[in-house]
Protein backbone atom coordinates (compact mmCIF):
# COMPACT_ATOMS: atom_id res chain seq x y z
CA UNK A 1 0.00 0.00 0.00
CA UNK A 2 1.52 3.34 -1.01
CA UNK A 3 2.36 5.89 1.67
CA UNK A 4 0.86 8.66 -0.44
CA UNK A 5 -2.51 9.63 -1.89
CA UNK A 6 -3.36 11.21 -5.23
CA UNK A 7 -6.21 13.63 -5.85
CA UNK A 8 -7.25 16.41 -8.21
CA UNK A 9 -5.93 19.84 -7.31
CA UNK A 10 -8.38 22.47 -6.08
CA UNK A 11 -8.26 26.22 -5.43
CA UNK A 12 -6.91 25.68 -1.90
CA UNK A 13 -3.83 24.01 -3.44
CA UNK A 14 -2.77 27.15 -5.32
CA UNK A 15 0.30 28.01 -3.24
CA UNK A 16 1.46 24.38 -2.99
CA UNK A 17 1.17 24.02 -6.78
CA UNK A 18 2.99 27.30 -7.40
CA UNK A 19 5.77 26.21 -5.04
CA UNK A 20 6.10 22.80 -6.69
CA UNK A 21 6.03 24.39 -10.14
CA UNK A 22 8.92 26.61 -9.08
CA UNK A 23 10.79 23.59 -7.67
CA UNK A 24 10.26 21.86 -11.05
CA UNK A 25 11.71 24.88 -12.85
CA UNK A 26 14.72 24.94 -10.52
CA UNK A 27 15.29 21.22 -11.11
CA UNK A 28 15.17 21.73 -14.89
CA UNK A 29 17.47 24.73 -14.77
CA UNK A 30 20.08 23.10 -12.56
CA UNK A 31 19.94 19.76 -14.33
CA UNK A 32 19.82 21.00 -17.88
CA UNK A 33 21.79 24.17 -18.02
CA UNK A 34 20.47 27.59 -17.04
CA UNK A 35 20.83 28.12 -13.27
CA UNK A 36 22.04 31.70 -13.74
CA UNK A 37 18.70 32.59 -15.39
CA UNK A 38 16.55 31.51 -12.43
CA UNK A 39 16.07 34.98 -10.88
CA UNK A 40 14.68 36.43 -14.10
CA UNK A 41 12.24 33.58 -14.73
CA UNK A 42 10.98 33.14 -11.16
CA UNK A 43 8.04 35.56 -11.22
CA UNK A 44 6.79 34.61 -14.71
CA UNK A 45 6.99 30.88 -13.88
CA UNK A 46 5.10 31.35 -10.63
CA UNK A 47 2.44 33.39 -12.45
CA UNK A 48 2.20 30.68 -15.10
CA UNK A 49 1.70 27.97 -12.45
CA UNK A 50 -0.98 30.01 -10.66
CA UNK A 51 -2.80 30.67 -13.93
CA UNK A 52 -2.63 26.98 -14.82
CA UNK A 53 -4.27 25.99 -11.54
CA UNK A 54 -6.84 28.78 -11.78
CA UNK A 55 -7.83 27.74 -15.32
CA UNK A 56 -7.85 24.00 -14.60
CA UNK A 57 -10.91 22.46 -16.16
CA UNK A 58 -12.34 19.17 -17.28
CA UNK A 59 -9.99 18.98 -20.27
CA UNK A 60 -6.73 19.86 -18.47
CA UNK A 61 -6.61 18.56 -14.90
CA UNK A 62 -3.84 18.68 -12.33
CA UNK A 63 -3.24 15.85 -9.87
CA UNK A 64 -1.31 16.19 -6.63
CA UNK A 65 0.43 13.47 -4.63
CA UNK A 66 0.21 13.93 -0.85
CA UNK A 67 2.00 12.35 2.04
CA UNK A 68 -0.08 13.35 5.01
CA UNK A 69 -0.60 17.11 4.72
CA UNK A 70 2.47 17.64 2.52
CA UNK A 71 2.22 17.88 -1.28
CA UNK A 72 5.12 15.84 -2.68
CA UNK A 73 4.44 15.79 -6.41
CA UNK A 74 2.14 16.74 -9.24
CA UNK A 75 1.16 15.92 -12.81
CA UNK A 76 -0.59 18.08 -15.38
CA UNK A 77 -2.46 16.60 -18.32
CA UNK A 78 -4.78 17.66 -21.08
CA UNK A 79 -6.70 16.50 -24.11
CA UNK A 80 -6.15 18.24 -27.41
CA UNK A 81 -7.28 17.90 -30.99
CA UNK A 82 -4.27 17.38 -33.25
CA UNK A 83 -3.63 19.54 -36.27
CA UNK A 84 -4.89 17.40 -39.16
CA UNK A 85 -2.30 18.92 -41.50
CA UNK A 86 0.64 17.82 -39.38
CA UNK A 87 -0.48 14.58 -37.74
CA UNK A 88 -2.32 11.53 -38.97
CA UNK A 89 -4.65 11.33 -36.02
CA UNK A 90 -8.23 10.29 -35.63
CA UNK A 91 -9.70 11.91 -32.57
CA UNK A 92 -8.32 13.59 -29.50
CA UNK A 93 -4.83 13.00 -28.09
CA UNK A 94 -3.87 12.92 -24.43
CA UNK A 95 -0.89 14.94 -23.30
CA UNK A 96 0.99 14.58 -20.01
CA UNK A 97 2.69 17.95 -19.67
CA UNK A 98 4.60 17.98 -16.39
CA UNK A 99 5.43 15.32 -13.81
CA UNK A 100 7.42 16.40 -10.77
CA UNK A 101 8.22 14.65 -7.50
CA UNK A 102 10.20 16.36 -4.73
CA UNK A 103 13.76 14.94 -4.77
CA UNK A 104 13.64 13.16 -1.41
CA UNK A 105 10.52 11.20 -2.48
CA UNK A 106 11.75 9.99 -5.88
CA UNK A 107 12.02 6.28 -6.53
CA UNK A 108 9.02 5.39 -4.37
CA UNK A 109 6.47 4.85 -7.14
CA UNK A 110 4.82 8.26 -6.87
CA UNK A 111 5.43 9.25 -10.50
CA UNK A 112 4.11 5.83 -11.58
CA UNK A 113 0.97 6.41 -9.51
CA UNK A 114 0.44 9.88 -10.97
CA UNK A 115 0.94 8.67 -14.54
CA UNK A 116 -1.43 5.73 -14.00
CA UNK A 117 -4.04 8.11 -12.60
CA UNK A 118 -3.67 10.39 -15.63
CA UNK A 119 -3.77 7.43 -18.04
CA UNK A 120 -7.03 6.18 -16.50
CA UNK A 121 -8.54 9.64 -16.88
CA UNK A 122 -7.24 9.99 -20.45
CA UNK A 123 -8.62 6.56 -21.40
CA UNK A 124 -12.02 7.70 -20.12
CA UNK A 125 -11.73 10.70 -22.47
CA UNK A 126 -11.43 8.28 -25.43
CA UNK A 127 -8.05 9.59 -26.62
CA UNK A 128 -6.30 7.68 -29.40
CA UNK A 129 -2.87 7.89 -27.74
CA UNK A 130 -1.01 9.66 -24.96
CA UNK A 131 2.03 11.85 -25.58
CA UNK A 132 4.55 13.24 -23.13
CA UNK A 133 7.83 15.12 -23.31
CA UNK A 134 10.96 14.26 -21.39
CA UNK A 135 14.48 15.61 -21.47
CA UNK A 136 16.78 13.10 -23.15
CA UNK A 137 19.22 13.36 -20.22
CA UNK A 138 16.56 12.42 -17.66
CA UNK A 139 17.45 8.72 -17.53
CA UNK A 140 15.15 7.87 -14.61
CA UNK A 141 12.12 9.32 -16.37
CA UNK A 142 13.05 7.63 -19.66
CA UNK A 143 13.25 4.25 -17.92
CA UNK A 144 9.95 4.83 -16.10
CA UNK A 145 8.16 5.79 -19.32
CA UNK A 146 9.52 2.72 -21.10
CA UNK A 147 8.33 0.45 -18.26
CA UNK A 148 4.89 2.06 -18.61
CA UNK A 149 4.65 1.29 -22.33
CA UNK A 150 5.79 4.59 -23.84
CA UNK A 151 8.16 4.52 -26.80
CA UNK A 152 10.16 7.19 -28.61
CA UNK A 153 8.06 8.74 -31.34
CA UNK A 154 10.38 11.51 -32.47
CA UNK A 155 13.49 13.32 -31.38
CA UNK A 156 13.59 17.09 -31.30
CA UNK A 157 16.86 18.98 -31.32
CA UNK A 158 17.38 22.60 -30.51
CA UNK A 159 19.87 25.35 -30.22
CA UNK A 160 19.33 27.73 -27.33
CA UNK A 161 19.03 31.45 -27.89
CA UNK A 162 19.20 34.28 -25.40
CA UNK A 163 15.40 34.53 -25.45
CA UNK A 164 14.64 30.80 -25.10
CA UNK A 165 13.81 30.62 -21.42
CA UNK A 166 12.28 34.07 -21.26
CA UNK A 167 9.81 33.13 -24.00
CA UNK A 168 8.94 29.78 -22.40
CA UNK A 169 8.22 31.27 -19.00
CA UNK A 170 6.66 34.54 -20.07
CA UNK A 171 3.12 34.90 -18.65
CA UNK A 172 1.41 33.79 -21.86
CA UNK A 173 -0.98 30.93 -22.60
CA UNK A 174 0.41 27.45 -21.98
CA UNK A 175 2.67 26.05 -24.63
CA UNK A 176 1.24 23.74 -27.23
CA UNK A 177 1.94 20.04 -26.72
CA UNK A 178 3.88 19.79 -29.97
CA UNK A 179 6.27 22.61 -29.05
CA UNK A 180 8.22 21.09 -26.18
CA UNK A 181 11.73 22.39 -25.64
CA UNK A 182 14.73 20.06 -25.83
CA UNK A 183 12.58 17.01 -25.46
CA UNK A 184 11.97 13.57 -26.76
CA UNK A 185 8.37 13.00 -27.67
CA UNK A 186 6.96 9.76 -26.28
CA UNK A 187 3.68 8.12 -27.03
CA UNK A 188 1.73 5.18 -25.68
CA UNK A 189 -1.25 3.61 -27.41
CA UNK A 190 -4.47 3.36 -25.47
CA UNK A 191 -5.52 -0.29 -25.22
CA UNK A 192 -8.80 -1.01 -26.96
CA UNK A 193 -11.52 -2.73 -24.96
CA UNK A 194 -12.69 -5.83 -26.76
CA UNK A 195 -15.89 -7.74 -26.31
CA UNK A 196 -16.54 -11.24 -27.53
CA UNK A 197 -14.08 -13.65 -29.16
Amino acid sequence: MPSYTIRRACAEDRQNFVDLGWAFTQFQAKSFGIPERLPEIMAPRQQQAAARLDSQGDSHPIWLAHQGDRVIGYLTAEVYEPDAASENEAGPVGFIDEVFIVPEQRGGGIATGLIRTAMEWLEAQAVSRVVLHVYSRNENALQLHERMGFSVLSLERQRETVRSWRSVYAPTPRRHPKRGIGTELHSAPIPQTRTGP
